[in-house]
């Protein structure tokens, strides 16, 4: 709310900047919960689900980090994704320990946990970041990086959806090794490894040939693509079917947008009869393919 108060950008708006910071307590405020039939107010934290509480998160833990993550040895480098913090200090790890506890004895529900390197490894988001020795030179060296605990599953090639949606994957994860991993061999090993995960997901060989030959050409030439601005007259949304990529082509010529939604989710054509209490069903599927298959699942019910 602070920041809120302090922002200029907010003046000319026809809301006052208490008009804005009571929609924002109506919306952080009143969020309910059910659980064994009975309803729960939520008190403390942001609600998930709710748009703004990533927003919220962000710019409180910039504050926070403003505010007490400047204590760190000297010389020291900080880098924060949200509430993912990656710290460079001469700190040993039992003098970490000490400083995460006192950060953790500040007033507050912020509290943190903390990885120190291991074998001068560690990682962070999707990366394995690694210190070494190269000509008595201290490097740094980044990897790629999938957890043990990844599903490393994709949407299915063979979903009923936007051809382009599922090419944009695979060109973006390619794109994201070569950019994130330094070392050729490495580079390759990563590129092998999103291979299988795509074998996985259905994407059949000659595709992903095809795609990852294509973000690579891409990534060699360092060439930005220029993004499309057009501005459409008029915008529309309907329900996407195979086939209707040729509709979206013809009304981008008469100066008309169109975007794809995808309502026929596997739980909006569930039986009903496979309801029941429980706030889970664990459901099988017998795909009529050759060879046959079966998918096994869980979803939620509403009561």
């Amino acid at each position: 709310m602070e920041k809120l108060v302090q922002s200029k950008k907010l003046e000319n708006l026809k809301l006052t900047k208490t008009d804005i910071k009571n929609l924002l307590l109506l919306s952080l405020k009143n969020n309910y919960f059910k659980f064994n039939n009975k309803f729960y107010k939520q008190k403390y934290g942001l609600p998930m689900g709710n748009t703004l509480s990533p927003l919220i998160a962000d710019i409180y833990m910039d504050h926070y980090s403003k505010e007490h993550l400047q204590q760190i040895n000297t010389p020291s480098k900080l880098w924060r994704y949200v509430d993912d913090i990656l710290i460079i200090t001469t700190m040993e790890e039992e003098q970490l320990k000490q400083y995460v506890n006192d950060l953790n004895n500040i007033k507050g529900t912020i509290r943190f946990t903390y990885e120190y390197e291991k074998k001068n490894k560690i990682n962070f988001l999707d990366t394995t970041i690694t210190k070494e020795i190269i000509n008595n030179k201290q490097e740094i060296k980044i990897r790629w990086f999938r957890k043990e605990t990844a599903a490393d599953r994709f949407l299915n090639y063979r979903s009923s959806h936007n051809k382009s949606v599922k090419t944009n994957i695979v060109k973006n994860m390619t794109q994201r090794i070569i950019k994130t991993t330094n070392d050729p061999k490495e580079q390759q090993e990563d590129l092998n490894k999103l291979r299988r995960m795509l074998i996985n997901s259905d994407y059949p060989i000659n595709v992903i040939e095809k795609l990852i030959k294509e973000a690579c050409e891409t990534s060699k030439t360092k060439t930005p693509q220029t993004p499309n601005n057009k501005e459409f007259k008029y915008k529309i949304n309907l329900p996407y079917v195979p086939g209707i990529e040729v509709l979206k082509r013809r009304l981008e010529k008469l100066n008309i947008k169109l975007y794809f939604s995808y309502p026929n989710k596997l739980q909006s054509v569930l039986n009903q009869s496979m309801k029941s209490q429980s706030r889970s069903v664990i459901y099988q599927v017998q795909c009529d393919c050759n060879p046959p298959k079966i998918y096994n699942g869980e979803t939620k019910t509403r009561q």
